[in-house]
């Protein structure tokens, strides 16, 4: 809903806008706008998506900037994914530092939980980020301990199907109506809750729906893309596999899903090293149409749509 100044690019000398460290004359560009917090790091994401085929590029955050198209023709869209996989508003979450949870697979024989934490080897386990967040829940989903419709088995009822599992003991409730899952326990135990998994939900279905909204505006199925570029550190880490399972992204052929780490940086030394890319931006923002999802049905029939997980 905010409108910018200017979705112009922008010069201006180094010296009047602060940065007194620059060398004399030193110019400072901003790079075009695109929409509605789809800003000028998009912009730059988008100086490395390949100029044939069509493409789908998502830069997952809080905010998730959705850049669908091809060469001549680009729709943009911003949602909010809120900050689940950041680890905020998750029981254990936290930011992908020292002690945090980040990658957890559940061996299909032993049932053990297998766990990578970031940090020296030998850091114990403090919380969960978000790639680990989106590990845990595709493990619990494909071990039958979340259902379709996000619901956490209480231990009785997954304990009347599988009553020799060894994950029964790592089910117990942490509040009323609160059932939870523990990969740890001690005096930092790490856990993903029912309202946790309910949050995911929540983001997920956001991140998909945007995606499918602008690739169904041009008639285009998740399977006919020729990529989908995630951008961002967050893109660079998750488990693409596990993303795909639970529903975060739509489901575009595996072998097409590229993740391109810090594709804002990169794309902002393509434009410092070659003045072509000055062009290529402004061509980019000339054909570039901006969607905003609160006003699209297709948006809310696509959120509502993809808040359950495909249980395989």
């Amino acid at each position: 809903p905010f409108a910018s100044v200017t979705a112009d690019t922008v010069r201006a000398p180094a010296g009047e806008i602060g940065l007194k460290n620059c060398p004399a004359g030193a110019l400072v560009e901003f790079l075009p706008l695109l929409g509605g917090f789809v800003g000028a790091d998009t912009t730059a994401v988008l100086l490395g998506v390949p100029e044939e085929g069509v493409h789908l590029a998502v830069d997952l955050g809080t905010n998730g900037e959705i850049v669908f198209g091809n060469r001549d023709f680009m729709m943009s869209c911003a949602c909010s994914a809120g900050p689940a996989f950041e680890g905020g508003d998750i029981s254990c979450g936290m930011r992908a530092t020292d002690g945090a949870v980040e990658s957890v697979k559940i061996d299909k024989d032993t049932m053990e939980p297998t766990l990578g934490t970031v940090g020296p080897e030998g850091q114990k386990p403090v919380g969960i980020c978000g790639s680990g967040i989106i590990d845990m829940t595709a493990a619990l989903v494909r071990c039958g301990l979340v259902d379709m419709t996000g619901r956490l088995l209480p231990r009785g009822e997954f304990a009347a199907e599988h009553p020799d599992s060894p994950l029964l003991d790592r089910l117990e409730p942490v509040g009323e109506y609160n059932n939870a899952f523990f990969l740890t326990r001690g005096e930092h135990p790490v856990y993903l809750s029912q309202e946790d998994i309910r949050q995911i939900q929540l983001a997920k279905s956001s991140i998909c729906a945007g995606c499918l909204t602008l690739c169904h505006e041009h008639g285009i199925e998740p399977e006919e893309l020729d990529s989908l570029i995630l951008a961002g550190a967050f893109g660079n880490y998750i488990d693409v596999d596990n993303a795909l399972y639970i529903g975060l992204l739509p489901a575009a052929p595996r072998d097409r899903v590229v993740a391109v780490g810090n594709g804002a940086g990169s794309g902002v030394c393509r434009y410092l090293r070659d003045r072509a890319e000055s062009a290529r931006c402004e061509h980019i923002r000339a054909v570039t149409h901006h969607v905003e999802l609160n006003a699209s049905a297709e948006f809310m029939e696509q959120y509502i749509m993809n808040m359950n997980f495909n249980v395989l």
